[in-house]
């Protein structure tokens, strides 16, 4: 038996579009052993994913073999999601990076993380879920894999105001225009500079104008009903900062207190527009991705 657990992660963080994520304190599990054919079962999110060679677990899996060297072998796969699909908080990242540890510990690899994340950029073109997930902390990133972990801002609360409907990746891209205005440009790099340096130097009192974005949320805000005054009602509550968490819907509230009472504000706003939600109240996590052989981890 091989167990692997995949943190998740929050990216973008408003402003950091496609080159910031956080490992969160949020966790699958994938226990895994050698099986006369293919099983795939699943507990938690995630019912309605495919239990054949079309799962991304396995998909991760086989291509690293094939980028390794070996033969890909039958598995039994049992996943144990307590990462919601489709969120915005790196289900895919997790499930990618799960597939390419199964792999490399087949192939007695070593976990080189330039090496995973070669065959990660294959399956998922953007690293800011992939590396948190990976190595755990904050990690600004570019997409041709350049990377920088940073120690995470582990006295911030990271709420998680999550809506019971999907928003894929894909389709919260194509709201996306193929340009944008200079201005909007300047904004997000004054942003996003301002951003780390805050959660660097741990001056949260800047996170409310740090983490402002004019480059995908506004774009993206008619797919999440209520986004704006789902923000505005975190910040009432005494969020110092809150965003679009990676393609949503999940809107991301950052504070270093009363985090039920932002929570609970954030799911009422969210059933004024019709819509079911629930809050996790999460920490950021300076490890990434494990292994564990033989028993639990």
């Amino acid at each position: 038996m091989l167990s692997i657990t995949v943190p998740a992660s929050t990216s973008n963080l408003g402003p950091c579009f496609d080159s910031l994520g956080i490992a969160l304190s949020l966790k699958n599990t994938v226990k895994v052993l050698p099986s006369e054919s293919l099983k795939i079962t699943i507990q938690g999110h995630g019912q309605n994913l495919p239990k054949d060679s079309q799962n991304l677990i396995v998909r991760s899996y086989e291509l690293s073999c094939q980028k390794l060297g070996i033969s890909p072998i039958p598995m039994a796969w049992h996943l144990n999601n307590s990462i919601p699909i489709s969120r915005g908080l790196g289900s895919s990242a997790s499930a990618i990076i799960a597939g390419i540890l199964a792999a490399f510990h087949q192939a007695k690899e070593p976990i080189i993380p330039e090496k995973v994340l070669k065959i990660a950029l294959e399956l998922e073109p953007h690293p800011d879920n992939i590396l948190p997930s990976l190595l755990g902390g904050m990690v600004i990133c570019t997409n041709e894999g350049t990377y920088l972990k940073l120690s995470p801002p582990t006295d911030l609360y990271f709420i998680a105001c999550i809506p019971e409907f999907e928003l894929s990746t894909e389709k919260a891209r194509k709201v996306l225009p193929s340009s944008v205005p200079i201005k909007d440009a300047i904004f997000n790099i004054q942003r996003a500079s301002l951003l780390i340096s805050s959660l660097l130097t741990r001056n949260y009192e800047l996170l409310g104008k740090a983490t402002e974005d004019a480059l995908h949320q506004n774009y993206r805000a008619p797919l999440i009903p209520g986004f704006f005054k789902i923000i505005k009602r975190a910040f009432g509550a005494g969020s110092a900062g809150a965003f679009l968490s990676g393609a949503g819907p999940t809107i991301m509230a950052l504070s270093t207190s009363k985090p039920d009472e932002i929570g609970r504000v954030m799911v009422e706003a969210f059933l004024e527009e019709g819509i079911s939600a629930s809050y996790s109240i999460l920490k950021p996590l300076e490890n990434g991705a494990e292994i564990f052989e033989d028993s639990d981890p």
